[in-house]
């Protein structure tokens, strides 16, 4: 049944509104899911909007924000994620998803003003997330300052050492005698 002019009106509205408030688009080419993979995904992302799309209105509403993709995309039955989640957490959350169901495919992806493809989409999985790559960088920071403080301290355990033998020497030649 053909939707009317209000209800396209409405879902264009909608579209724009996510549009404007989250800054990453992963378009997904969804099969027979069940409706529990689909609410177990909801439930993992945090700052995500999970719909079922109306692919001509959606590629309007992109076309309007000068997204630009290819008339291949928007074939089939497709679902879409608007996020200003952790990108790579989101695709790895999609990656889980399609590898349990084997009934979705990521097709493409508009992240922060550019444009990638599925395989490059996926890849984003192994990045990690902004949390885990400080923790990184951090650590690599910190690595050389404390190799240096852990050879300045060697140097004054060892004098500490050689200085407690010879109190300890001289404490045992006292009490021989």
């Amino acid at each position: 049944m053909a939707n009317t002019k209000q209800q396209k009106q409405v879902v264009i509205e909608r579209y724009n509104t996510l549009l404007t408030k989250y800054k990453n688009i992963i378009l997904i080419d969804i099969k027979d899911i069940k409706t529990k993979d689909i609410e177990n995904f909801k439930n993992e992302l945090e700052d995500s909007v999970f719909l079922l799309a109306k692919n001509t209105l959606l590629e309007k509403v992109l076309n309007d924000f000068e997204i630009k993709l290819t008339d291949e995309n928007f074939v089939g039955r497709l679902a879409v994620t608007f996020t200003n989640d952790e990108f790579s957490k989101v695709i790895k959350s999609l990656v889980k998803l399609a590898d349990l169901t084997k009934q979705i495919e990521v097709r493409r992806s508009y992240i922060e003003g550019k444009t990638f493809t599925s395989t490059e989409t996926i890849s984003f999985k192994d990045i990690g997330t902004k949390e885990e790559l400080i923790s990184k960088l951090l650590g690599m920071l910190n690595y050389p300052t404390q190799g240096l403080v852990n050879v300045l301290n060697s140097n004054i355990q060892k004098l500490v050492f050689v200085l407690n033998i010879i109190a300890n020497k001289n404490t045992v030649e006292e009490v021989t005698k």
